[in-house]
């Protein structure tokens, strides 16, 4: 992320665009129950979510966060 980042600092977004915009996807990511038991959500399925921060200026991701698949999408 810090080597990607300076390559688009100077790249447009758009004609009215000129202060920085930030994006927020969160995934859910299934995982064995044999292997990662500390991980249960509902019963006999276990995960954890990935929430990631894009600037949309060459969709770099600027910050990643793992927690407990029942975290709410926010940042």
């Amino acid at each position: 992320m810090q080597k990607a980042k300076p390559l688009y600092a100077g790249e447009e977004l758009g004609p009215d665009i000129e202060i920085t915009l930030y994006a927020l996807d969160a995934m859910t990511i299934d995982l064995s129950l044999t292997l990662f038991p500390w991980a249960d959500f509902r019963g006999t399925k276990v995960g954890i979510k990935m929430h990631t921060q894009l600037d949309l200026r060459g969709s770099i991701s600027t910050r990643l966060h793992v927690a407990d698949v029942l975290t709410y999408d926010v940042l």
